[in-house]
């Protein structure tokens, strides 16, 4: 989340299991994320100051919580193990960048 110089807050995303996406029109079904795709789209939640809803499927977000697990010695618990997964993917092309940017100053 970043906060704007005008002092608005910026760049909230939403995360939802892809089985029960409701936020993106999907209908509500069965998944292994606990605490997120409740089934429903609270009455609060304000989607106008959100920019997206992402999604990952149960498989993929559990999947990345055992990775974790084992290769980085971090434990994940419900609802982090999607937040991981999906942190994972979108940071990535900022580690590129990151690693391109440290090449050219050397």
């Amino acid at each position: 989340m970043g906060i704007g110089n005008d002092g608005t807050v910026s760049g909230i995303y939403g995360l939802e299991p892809e089985e029960s996406n409701i936020p993106n029109g999907g209908k509500p079904g069965p998944h292994h994320i606990t605490g997120n795709g409740v089934g429903f789209k609270p009455d609060i939640l304000d989607m106008d100051v959100m920019e997206e809803v992402l999604i990952v499927s149960s498989e993929d977000a559990v999947a990345m919580a055992r990775q974790s697990a084992l290769k980085e010695g971090l434990m994940t618990i419900h609802p982090s193990f999607g937040v991981r997964y999906l942190s994972s993917i979108l940071f990535e092309e900022l580690r590129i960048c990151s690693l391109c940017q440290l090449i050219t100053d050397l």
